[in-house]
């Protein structure tokens, strides 16, 4: 599924879009719907961070000149947290030395509390009203204590006092910052450091008078284990919670494969949206109704708005004074002269039928087709230089284009063009079918032929073989002219085909080295089962690290998007060949027809060498067909072969993780009970471990129940479209086995 696809899907599910992108621009630009669920059940009770797009697009409103994107590229996406650059760490929180009251209130009866502490007036004058008045507080508080701190040292009872005032004034201050600033009630604050004390000189030089100050949240806190005085390691993100490493941490692990992550990171998945192409479709796309709805709508108004040179009732009137004039002749007994004023009204009115056909088809071309073939040659001479500037794209050979886009683009411009040709091709033919009719009129009225009607049929086989040779030839120049766009088409295709295969053989090696690394394990009952019977071989095997699980799921997803890229990219090239095919046989078809309009068989050629030529071009089609569909079952048995054992691999992590998590949901680890709180240190987890593992778990089972509804639902939806396709006494029912 595509990033667009996965969006739409959390949506769906009741995600709220701002949460949804925010978790789409923390994962991984080829992660699949898992991992995006898991960090969004992770992140549950965190407050989106604001993103500061503010300067960044202050600085880029002012650089100059403006550099041109590349043509091509692959969509953007943000670093995962992981991967960016990490900025300034926050101030360091140090654990007093001890657990006392009295500890604390030593380490701060050593500050100066003289009323140069005071923070002067200028401070005051450049700080904002809430800053101002939350350091008076904090002053007052100190001025209040001052007496008590000089006694804390001497005194238990005066340090749990003063600690248990300390304490208070912390939370109301949370309290009113929280008002201050709208924070969530149920946001969770970013976990302090907590530094053990063989760090403490590392952290506070020995020339520092003033102590670290801080107060310890066991709750909350993460402890920074230190191999030596030398360095602080990071504290682990929360977004890579391992249970199994909480439930064993003795456990070896099998690191991620380091050779593959720059491919994995870099591998083209998908392809966004291309400006430049879009914006030649699109212009293309304008000028279309210029060779179609345009040229319909200006011959509806040449018919609708055409007006007579002669009136309608002319010919009433002439053939009226036509009657009376052959009434006055009657009573004379002269037929000659009857014969002759006759004939001189029959040869008047073919002259005036003759000139009225004229003026009509001069007024016809006046008002449709000339100014129709203008404006298809005009739109003509618009759409030219789109295509030449989509046909640079894909003569470019870019390796990030994306082709699909692009040879979709041209065969949208390739296809309006010709639709202009064939617009071009009716008018042609209106203009010739007005002509043949007036020339058999001419014909059949011409009193010197001796059989005008016989001349006129002649005329019309004529005119079938012309349109039969005028149709062959067209045929041919479609063909001619189409062989360029086909035959670029069809090469970046291939080209594209062949990158993305490579590609996809090499996400295959990369699982195939990825799955070799990982060892046979025993199930986690039996491990279990033995470890309870004093063997605990089973559990010194190594099992995958969380970051080489995420490692396989993301190569698992890259290796499901490329085969569909694979995929798509066979379709488009087929039917670009079968629509050239159909091109090509469109054109036997004409000549087939012309060469036996020529030999005397118009009339029979369909029926006969036409229905053997139809017939071989059908049987032929079955047999590519076949073979298409042959080759396509091959690669998705290929594609099932690796993506199988990988699939495997994951659910047996996946099933063996939430067996953990219910284990440490117990209170149970690896090595027995989990110990309390306070001897956390020492021991492996604590009970607060057991609260986020049964966080854990219960997120995985609201996920899983979350998708089987949607599942249900959009299967419950597609059997309601089916029973109401069906008749009414059929129903379908849903029987899993």
């Amino acid at each position: 599924m595509t990033t667009a696809e996965d969006r739409a899907m959390l949506i769906t599910m009741g995600f709220t879009p701002d949460r949804v992108d925010w978790a789409i621009r923390e994962t991984p630009p080829n992660a699949d719907m898992q991992a995006r669920l898991d960090y969004l059940f992770e992140h549950e009770h965190e407050p989106i961070p604001v993103q500061n797009t503010l300067s960044t697009a202050s600085t880029a409103s002012t650089v100059a000149p403006v550099v041109a994107a590349p043509l091509y590229s692959p969509p953007s996406h943000p670093p995962p947290t992981s991967a960016r650059i990490s900025s300034p760490s926050p101030p360091v929180t140090v654990v007093p030395i001890g657990h006392s009251p009295a500890n604390l209130a030593e380490s701060m009866g050593g500050m100066n509390l003289t009323e140069s502490a005071r923070a002067p007036d200028v401070v005051a004058e450049t700080v904002n009203p809430v800053e101002t008045e939350a350091i008076r507080r904090y002053q007052s508080f100190l001025s209040e204590y001052r007496d008590a701190l000089r006694n804390v040292s001497n005194d238990q009872e005066a340090a749990k006092t003063f600690y248990t005032a300390l304490t208070s004034f912390l939370e109301e201050e949370a309290t009113k910052w929280r008002t201050e600033l709208n924070i969530p009630v149920g946001a969770t604050p970013t976990p302090p450091i907590v530094v053990k004390r063989d760090t403490l000189a590392v952290l506070a030089p020995e020339s520092s008078t003033t102590p670290l100050v801080a107060v310890e949240t066991p709750a909350t806190a993460e402890t920074v284990e230190s191999a030596s005085t030398d360095e602080v390691k990071a504290p682990e993100s929360k977004g890579t919670y391992d249970c199994i490493r909480v439930y064993d941490p003795s456990r070896p692990r099998i690191p991620i494969l380091a050779s593959v992550v720059d491919f994995l990171a870099n591998v083209i998945t998908d392809y966004g949206e291309d400006d430049f192409v879009e914006n030649a479709r699109k212009r293309a796309w304008d000028i279309r109704p210029r060779m179609s709805e345009e040229v319909s709508n200006l011959r509806w108004k040449a018919t609708v708005e055409s007006n007579p040179s002669v009136d309608d009732d002319s010919f009433e009137r002439r053939l009226e004074a036509h009657h009376e004039r052959l009434a006055h002749l009657r009573p004379m007994d002269d037929w000659e002269l009857h014969e002759r004023v006759q004939r001189e009204y029959e040869d008047q009115e073919r002259l005036i039928r003759h000139r009225m056909h004229r003026e009509k088809h001069y007024e016809y071309c006046k008002s449709f087709l000339d100014p129709a073939r203008e404006m298809v040659h005009s739109a003509f001479t618009e759409i030219h230089p789109i295509y030449t500037e989509i046909q640079g794209y894909l003569e470019a050979d870019n390796p990030e284009l994306d082709v699909v886009r692009a040879v979709r683009a041209l065969e949208q411009v390739s296809d309006t063009m010709e639709l202009g040709m064939k617009e071009l091709e009716n008018l042609d033919d209106d203009r010739m079918e007005r002509e043949w009719i007036f020339q058999r009129e001419l014909i059949t009225d011409d009193q010197t032929r001796t059989d005008p009607f016989g001349d006129a049929n002649k005329m019309e086989k004529e005119k079938d073989l012309r349109m039969y040779e005028i149709k062959a030839m067209r045929a041919a120049q479609k063909v001619d002219r189409r062989a360029q766009f086909y035959a670029l088409v069809i090469r970046r295709l291939r080209e594209a085909i062949s990158n993305v295969d490579k590609d996809y053989e090499t996400l295959k090696d990369i699982l195939k080295q990825l799955l070799e690394t990982i060892p046979e394990t025993t199930p986690f009952e039996q491990e279990e089962a033995q470890a309870r019977n004093g063997d605990n071989s089973a559990m010194k095997i190594p099992l995958p690290s969380k970051e080489l699980d995420e490692q396989i799921r993301s190569a698992q997803s890259s290796m499901y998007s490329v085969n569909q890229m694979r995929d798509d990219m066979r379709d488009v090239l087929r039917s670009f060949e079968r629509k050239q095919m159909a091109e090509r046989r469109e054109n036997d078809m004409a000549q087939l027809s012309l060469n036996e309009s020529r030999q005397g068989r118009a009339d029979s050629w369909y029926f006969n060498a036409g229905r053997l030529l139809s017939e071989r071009t059908e049987k032929e089609d079955e047999e590519i067909e076949k073979s298409y569909r042959h080759d396509q079952e091959q690669r998705r048995e290929a594609f099932n072969g690796v993506i199988s054992p990988v699939s495997k691999i994951i659910t047996r992590y996946k099933d063996r993780e939430m067996l953990v998590l219910q284990k440490l949901a117990g209170g149970m680890t690896a090595h027995g009970p989990m110990a309390s709180s306070s001897s956390s240190d020492s021991t492996g987890g604590d009970s607060g471990d057991a609260l986020v593992a049964m966080q854990k778990m219960m997120q995985q089972q609201q996920q899983t129940q979350m998708i089987s509804n949607m599942m249900w639902s959009q299967h419950a939806s597609r059997m309601s479209v089916i029973n109401n396709i069906g008749s009414s006494n059929s129903q379908w029912v849903v029987k899993y086995n």
